[in-house]
């Protein structure tokens, strides 16, 4: 009787996620023996070549993704807005008697100025600790204990006490490397209270103030205490070598920066979208990205906010979300006196910070996503989208000091702090879906442990300053504030309207005006000048998940397996020992190419039985290389013919 041998890659693939695609191994539980004439062929060979066939991006299983962000402010408006003495604080009057905006310039001479100085300033939440016992992580250090193979790619969970004096489990995402030792980093934003050690810690900690769990259940979010803390060097899971078997996590009990009484805390928000299983045209991805992350809830709508409660989208002033009033200067630290303000509420003026559009888009031309809208345009009520060109003091406490302008490419926007992505069904482990299927570049480090300057996360932690600046002072007042790994950049981490030099170009004011330079006033504050603008900096992907795809140059896929076997297949060069099929592309049907035994290279057994119980399978392309080009979903049947048994002479 002969017998079939099913060889799936989907199979191999839920033992051990981190494989190859096209690369894998199947064992069979029934051994089968392999006699004298016996022989083996590739009855059937199904190769899942869907994006090479459709030039089509392939979502195996539903998708479950989330975003977490900043929103910021761009400073340029100067009279326009109304700023309050303190951070957050109400004022009556500056130090001329108008109501005006008023930033400390100067905090040791108590002399409040407009500020006009085109620069970002991250929204905050002012608190006030119950004491000096707190400390801030916002990221976490692992390594991987393998340079060829991938680390990381699953979820945690932090337990600590927060602010509140609360028992709390929070999430973190351990980002997936493709490989190298690092150290990696996680980004987190854990406040926790450094003093509850011992027998004041967390119920699980073993007594310390902070550790990190596997996840016991996520709705709630809870820790996994029986299984022990995972910060502590090597994290072990049952089964399998993978991923996380391969990556070390750094202790977290005491680490962090030590933190004042008074805080500016950065207002980090989170949002979620789905993306289901299917073929999809980059195009069809957008859509369905942005039809989610731009939507308005209608039940949260009211008369005076009609953006609803979509968190890309915040209103501040006018006596609305006085506890989101707080802006600090988006800084990496070199400053020790960062500015800060808020939108005075008294005033009556009510505007939006973040950004009106999410606007996720495809270049068909480089074959890549980009992110095309991550702020809110500047608005001239005749062009539409604008810059706006400003000139001020240069000192503003002198009245015959030099003119400086600048350009205003924005009114505000959003920073992206995490992303994070799983299977649906299995919250656990990160599915890599910003990176690997959008292309982007969301890696904080290197495979050698260095920055990465190119990450288009705007990486920050929370700090009272460092012995080379000391504390850091809002407005005079010692405070802890976000502080970034670098000052966040048009193209990078943020988008904004394109500066070229057709927006020196003055089009409102008739034929011949339009061949002269634009020119702006002096000191023109008040009342900017705008120039149209339509296009913009884009937040590129590095790479795209079609590029490879495209790289079709070859007619014909060999199908290698290893196992107590060997075939007789030569080339110029050498032998290949394995090679059962050969599968020419002609056959590309319904995203497969298949084959039949007719392709099959036949192997017949001579010698003493052997048994066959593991089959390394691999797809090769035409340089005998692995193939770049296909998919998961590959299966190889291998059937086993028995030799006609001879009678036996009496």
């Amino acid at each position: 009787m002969n017998t079939i041998i099913e060889c799936r890659n989907q199979d191999a693939l839920q033992l051990e996620p981190d494989l190859q695609p096209g690369d894998w191994t199947t064992n069979i539980q029934d051994k089968v023996m392999l006699e004298e004439g016996d022989s083996i062929i590739c009855r059937n060979a199904f190769i899942d070549s869907r994006a090479t066939t459709s030039q089509k991006i392939i979502i195996d299983k539903d998708q479950e993704c989330e975003m977490s962000i900043l929103r910021y402010l761009r400073n340029y408006r100067g009279a326009v807005n109304t700023y309050g003495t303190a951070p957050g604080g109400e004022s009556t009057a500056d130090v001329n008697s108008t109501l005006s905006q008023i930033i400390p310039y100067n905090a040791t001479q108590n002399v409040y100025v407009a500020q006009n100085d085109n620069l970002d300033y991250v929204q905050c939440k002012r608190t006030t600790l119950p004491n000096t016992s707190y400390k801030y992580i916002g990221e976490i250090i692992y390594k991987c204990i393998d340079i060829f193979n991938p680390s990381g790619g699953f979820n945690l969970v932090a337990r600590y006490f927060n602010e509140q004096g609360v028992q709390t489990d929070t999430q973190v995402n351990i980002p997936r490397t493709k490989n190298g030792l690092g150290p990696f980093k996680a980004p987190c934003a854990i406040t926790y209270d450094a003093s509850k050690t011992g027998a004041s810690a967390p119920v699980g900690n073993d007594g310390k103030a902070i550790h990190l769990f596997f996840i016991a259940s996520f709705d709630p979010v809870v820790a996994d205490i029986a299984s022990g803390p995972v910060d502590t060097g090597k994290v072990m899971v049952p089964g399998a070598p993978n991923s996380t078997s391969r990556t070390e996590i750094e202790p977290l009990d005491g680490t962090g920066n030590v933190l004042p009484a008074e805080n500016f805390f950065a207002i980090e928000e989170s949002v979620s979208f789905s993306v289901p299983e299917g073929n999809y045209e980059p195009e069809e991805i957008c859509e369905v990205i942005n039809r989610q992350l731009s939507a308005v809830i209608d039940s949260t709508v009211s008369p005076t906010d009609l953006s609803g409660t979509n968190v890309f989208l915040d209103q501040i002033g006018g006596g609305v979300n006085g506890d989101r009033n707080n802006f600090v200067r988006i800084t990496d630290g070199s400053i020790a006196n960062p500015y800060g303000f808020g939108i005075n509420n008294n005033a009556g003026f009510t505007q939006f910070v973040g950004t009106n559009q999410v606007v996720l888009s495809y270049d068909d031309a480089t074959q890549k996503f980009f992110w095309e809208f991550l702020h809110f345009p500047i608005y001239d009520s005749t062009n539409g989208p604008s810059v706006a060109f400003i000139s001020r003091l240069s000192n503003i406490f002198d009245n015959t000091s030099a003119q400086e302008v600048f350009i205003a490419n924005k009114n505000s926007g959003v920073l992206l702090t995490k992303l994070k992505s799983n299977n649906k069904g299995d919250p656990s482990f990160d599915s890599g879906f910003f990176s690997e299927i959008l292309g982007l570049n969301t890696a904080l480090t290197n495979s050698d442990g260095t920055e990465n300057p190119d990450c288009i996360i705007a990486q920050y932690t929370h700090k009272q300053g460092s012995t080379a600046t000391g504390n850091y002072e809002v407005n005079g007042l010692v405070s802890g504030i976000p502080v970034f790994d670098r000052v966040v950049r048009d193209g990078i981490e943020t988008t904004g309207a394109y500066i070229g030099i057709d927006q020196g170009v003055d089009k409102t004011q008739g034929h011949d005006s339009s061949y002269k330079p634009l020119a702006i006033p002096a000191n023109n504050e008040t009342s900017p000048k705008f120039s149209t603008s339509d296009k913009t900096i884009e937040i590129e992907a590095v790479s795209s998940v079609l590029a490879s795809a495209q790289k079709i140059d070859f007619g014909y896929f060999l199908v290698e397996v290893s196992a107590q076997f060997q075939n007789d297949f030569r080339t110029p060069n050498n032998t290949k020992a394995n090679v059962v099929a050969i599968v020419s592309r002609y056959y590309e049907l319904n995203s497969f190419t298949s084959s039949d035994q007719g392709n099959s290279v036949v192997y017949t057994h001579r010698g003493s039985p052997v048994i066959l119980s593991s089959f390394h399978c691999r797809i090769l392309d035409s340089e005998k290389n692995l193939s770049a080009n296909i998919g998961k979903d590959n299966t190889v049947f291998l059937e086993v013919v028995k030799a006609q048994k001879q009678p036996v002479k009496k």
